[in-house]
């Protein structure tokens, strides 16, 4: 038997309805930076956009990517701040291991 790993996981939400205008730029930077990745959903979630508002309903891809080393991540965040711009999204979700964020562009 051989096992490999692939370090530590991230994943992070698109909403649905931008997902097919992102697509190939996801397509793009996660193949040329981290060399694969995977789509799963659409998936529903919920969550309030300020504390005591009311919750909001959205459809949003899931991707996921694995990759050695915390020094990876700061690309990660950069490349989703710029999608957010894209994409007139004020923030998206991302998970790092153990972490979660916000990012904002």
């Amino acid at each position: 038997m051989y096992v490999e790993s692939l370090g530590r996981p991230a994943h992070f939400f698109i909403p649905a309805d931008e997902w097919e205008n992102v697509k190939e730029i996801v397509h793009t930077f996660l193949i040329e930076n981290y060399d694969g990745y995977t789509v799963r959903g659409p998936y529903t979630g919920n969550w309030r956009p300020q504390l005591g508002s009311s919750p909001i309903t959205e459809s949003v891809y899931e991707i996921k990517v694995s990759f050695e080393g915390k020094e990876r991540i700061p690309a990660l965040q950069e490349f989703l701040a710029d999608l957010c711009i894209k994409m007139s999204e004020k923030c998206l979700y991302l998970e790092t291991g153990e972490d979660s964020w916000l990012i904002y562009p």
